[in-house]
């Protein structure tokens, strides 16, 4: 395979990170075993039987399959090989892999093994046993199969999956002995630091950060210099500003390529090349948006750390492609832990304050909020260009808040997700607590949300849940009234029932009102309270 300079892409088979722990979850029972082909494609069903891999096509002949693939009733192992072996992977077969189902695999897994998650080696060359390193069991115990609401859309991160990838993208190099690009340079880091020396400079025009338009530059950047690529930045905003046209963007990406590429096409360079990165650098929690989504910025509430990949990780080594020995040397430097990025000691649970939450809340207006409170509802995608990148449920948390904050101005309003230093949310709220806490003279209402919508989920896992918190809450403020409003896409009469059920005397006279988006909507708009 010919190497050749590329633009910055990370993967094209499981774009959203977020995925990564459910398909190590799935390869956990299989984790020591030798890798053959034919386990290879066991490991796929796997996948299909658990609803982590769609095979479309074979979808389409089985129409039951269909059905209860989009319920929450599980697949059989039976099932599961009956879609499998009724779709043709086609396609070039994967090194060391032969064609179909077996090169699916690697086009699963490889990225989780660029990034030191789990090593295996193509049957085909070495057949070696299957290991999850330590760093990959730490991001699959996070995973919990049955919790998934929609297999292809997860996206929601933990604090701690969020240190776990800023681990994995730090180490994470272009040109590595996976990967046949000749592009040498460690992303994440010289991310860092163009935007420092762009931040600090009083002649660039602002200091917030790498403009979006600026991204498809950064991604096809062939070196580590930071010094380089921040002028080329600095004298491109001189003579365009920062708000360029898509033709002036494409032009210097030809001018930096040397004109030598032709599949380079608008849509992918100006706007999938950059949404892919923005959420890639996103999920580790180290960066923000700024300027109505217009900037990529450091987050300033883990300045620390990023001090700390600079002064640690601004060198980047030499490694050959598909060479033994460095196969071994990149693999241990990138599973290898920095204790630095997992301790405990270096989360900042940070929560928003009520200036940043008045601030969005106006900043989006209340159209804007109840038209994307409606776009979850209906499992859409958000084109707003900073809602866009915020997952489902964490997202449906922050407009939750905003919604209450302009409509029932009578509550003092405290949701518990995690933000970063602009008050956008990086992570959902701690599960040992409630989403959102109202408080209203003498009564709390915790407002508890998700996209689960399925009668199972919302009755054995969510509603005993919300139980818990409000006797916890309860204990913390004895003389106060507590509650809670549970708000789904759409409440599943399990829920509902489950709901009323807490309001008598054997279970401690806990009152849950259940409401659809649409309820919810309706009632902080008219009424302007929550229940």
């Amino acid at each position: 395979m010919p190497s050749n300079y590329k633009p910055l892409s990370f993967t094209t088979t499981v774009r959203n990170p977020a995925r990564f722990k459910y398909f190590l979850k799935v390869l956990e029972k299989f984790n020591g075993r030798k890798l053959t082909n034919d386990l290879a494609k066991e490991i796929e069903v796997n996948l299909v039987k658990e609803k982590i891999y769609y095979p479309l096509n074979s979808y389409r002949q089985f129409s039951h399959l269909r059905e209860k693939y989009k319920s929450t009733d599980p697949l059989s192992i039976q099932e599961a090989w009956e879609l499998v072996n009724a779709q043709n992977q086609a396609g070039h077969p994967e090194r060391g892999f032969e064609p179909g189902w077996a090169s699916r695999f690697d086009t699963h897994y490889m990225m989780p093994k660029k990034l030191g998650l789990v090593y295996y080696s193509p049957p085909n060359i070495l057949e070696q046993e299957i290991k999850i390193t330590e760093l990959g069991n730490k991001l699959l115990n996070e995973a919990k199969l049955e919790n998934i609401p929609d297999p292809q859309n997860v996206n929601d991160v933990s604090e701690i999956e969020q240190s776990i990838f800023a681990h994995c993208f730090t180490k994470y190099q272009r040109k590595n002995p996976f990967t046949a690009e000749l592009n040498h340079n460690n992303p994440l880091s010289l991310l860092i630091r163009v935007i420092k020396l762009l931040n600090e400079d009083p002649n660039t025009l602002t200091d917030a950060g790498l403009s979006v338009k600026e991204i498809p530059i950064f991604c096809i950047w062939r070196n580590n210099d930071e010094v380089s690529l921040f002028e080329t930045i600095k004298n491109f905003r001189e003579s365009h500003g920062l708000n360029p046209s898509d033709e002036i963007v494409l032009d210097k990406v030809w001018e930096i390529n040397e004109g030598r590429y032709n599949s380079f096409q608008n849509t992918t360079t100006m706007n999938q090349l950059p949404d892919e990165f923005i959420r890639k650098m996103r999920i580790t929690g180290l960066f923000t948006l700024r300027g109505a989504g217009r900037f990529l910025d450091i987050n300033k509430n883990r300045s620390e750390i990023c001090e700390y990949i600079i002064k640690n990780y601004s060198k980047i080594q030499d490694y050959e492609l598909h060479n033994s020995e460095d196969v071994d040397k990149y693999f241990n430097y990138t599973s290898k832990i920095d204790d630095k990025f997992l301790s405990t000691q270096n989360f900042i649970h940070q929560n928003t304050d009520d200036s940043q939450i008045n601030f969005w809340a106006n900043e989006f207006g209340w159209e804007i909020i109840k038209s994307e409170l409606k776009i979850l509802k209906n499992r859409g995608d958000s084109r707003n260009p900073i809602l866009r990148i915020i997952p489902g449920p964490t997202r449906l948390e922050f407009l939750t808040t905003l919604a209450i904050k302009l409509k029932c101005n009578s509550y003092i309003v405290k949701p518990n997700y995690i933000v970063d230093d602009q008050g956008l949310p990086t992570s959902h709220a701690p599960g040992n607590g409630a989403d959102i806490e109202c408080f209203k003279d003498d009564k709390i209402t915790l407002t508890e949300v998700t996209l689960h919508t399925s009668g199972h989920q919302q009755s054995i896992n969510e509603v005993p849940k919300i139980h818990r918190h409000v006797l916890s809450k309860r204990e913390e403020f004895p003389q106060k009234e507590v509650n809670a409003v549970y708000i789904s896409p759409i409440m599943h009469q399990d829920g509902i029932l489950v709901s009323r059920l807490m309001s008598e005397d054997r279970y401690e006279n806990v009152s849950i009102y259940p409401s659809n988006i649409e309820q919810f909507i309706e009632k902080i708009e008219t009424d302007s309270v929550l229940n």
